[in-house]
């Protein structure tokens, strides 16, 4: 099996960065960058436990 590598530099070794000073967006994003020269490679949504257990409730018509 393939190792997964930058596309910039060819490093094989990544660093995940949750950043919250991103022009508009509401929310803490994740970024999985290159360790080497910080090429973004991925950017998702971090887990967030208490926001998805309000919209479960708010599915569900709960009141927490």
């Amino acid at each position: 099996m393939a190792l997964p590598c930058c596309p910039k530099c060819d490093h094989k070794i990544f660093q995940a960065t949750d950043k919250t000073d991103i022009m508009n967006a509401n929310q803490k994003l994740t970024f999985i960058h290159c360790a080497k020269c910080g090429c973004v490679v991925s950017v998702k949504e971090p887990l967030n436990v208490a926001y998805i257990t309000a919209k479960i409730a708010e599915h569900l018509r709960i009141t927490l």
